[in-house]
């Protein structure tokens, strides 16, 4: 079956920069993608009557039902098995994204989803973080001088080397710990309890990365079900409105990073006709939707 969960690192140019001007005309007859997608729909919507195919909350959950298929039919994600249930429970049946339930389904198991950790490598690797990806620029390193050192590991830390080396009753209070140490300790001689502290310091930045995936997940889920419904309406119900256009949330654009990424990355949802093929999000963790109105 096509997938239509779009690769996040491909070939085609980013319609970014071209993000303010109006788009092009769009032809009126079916495109590929609109197949697709008028397939899929029409796959899902037989398991409803007629007069309800109509209805607005059908279609808003027909687009989940397609979404959560094809998401455990990808090779980029994986989950245990015997939550999938709940997980369908979270996504579909709830009339919003269940995050309590989320976070309690892998409480106790991870998931693989490549789809996000090619988005926090790329972010790492450009140190450019949009919205969803600000805690990434909080990843722990191993400080390379003795004041950050001295801030980074913990006091008990430093004061089990003061007790091993010096015969004096050692301070409790980390503002007289601090000069005590640095006295009589070099970074160097620092180096196995740095070592220590930053694989503490990084499981729980883990921990963290972990909780985040989740609430991406969730908010990834929500943009991609709402868009794709909204592209069923408007490119293959009616298709009067025919001048589809990137809608950016204005906090996004002003305030962060993504404009930067999506561009960074070469991400778009359009051909050089500016066709769809693709609705966002361009990446988990991405705001943006699709505006169908008229562009003059």
């Amino acid at each position: 079956m096509f997938s239509f969960i779009k690769k996040l690192f491909d070939n085609k140019p980013s319609s970014i920069q071209n993000i303010e001007e109006p788009p092009k005309e769009i032809e009126s007859e079916l495109t590929s993608y609109d197949e697709t997608i008028k397939t899929l729909f029409e796959k899902f919507l037989v398991n409803y009557s007629i007069p309800e195919r109509h209805n607005y909350n059908v279609r808003k959950r027909v687009s989940k039902e397609i979404i959560f298929s094809q998401l455990l039919e990808s090779d980029s994600f994986s989950m245990p098995e015997d939550k999938r249930d709940r997980l369908y429970n979270a996504l579909v049946i709830s009339e919003s994204v269940d995050y309590q339930e989320l976070h309690a389904i892998f409480l106790l198991d991870d998931f693989k989803w490549r789809l996000f950790d090619n988005c926090r490598e790329f972010c790492e690797e450009n140190k450019i973080y949009p919205y969803a990806y600000q805690f990434l620029a909080n990843k722990p390193a191993i400080p390379d001088n003795l004041e950050s050192a001295l801030l980074f590991v913990k006091v008990s830390q430093l004061r089990e080397l003061l007790k091993d080396k010096l015969s004096q009753k050692i301070p409790t209070r980390k503002d007289e710990v601090y000069p005590l140490f640095a006295q009589h300790f070099t970074l160097e001689e620092m180096k196995e309890i740095l070592e220590e502290r930053f694989i503490e310091v990084k499981n729980q930045f883990e921990n963290t990365v972990k909780n985040h995936k989740i609430n991406i997940l969730g908010q990834w889920f929500t943009y991609y079900s709402n868009n794709l419904s909204d592209y069923y309406l408007y490119r293959i119900l009616d298709r009067t409105l025919t001048h589809p256009k990137l809608d950016v949330p204005e906090f996004i654009r002003h305030s962060y990073k993504d404009l930067e990424f999506i561009k960074k990355a070469g991400l778009s949802c359009f051909d050089e006709k500016g066709n769809l093929t693709s609705v966002p999000p361009l990446f988990p963790g991405d705001y943006s939707g699709i505006n169908y109105g008229n562009y003059y």
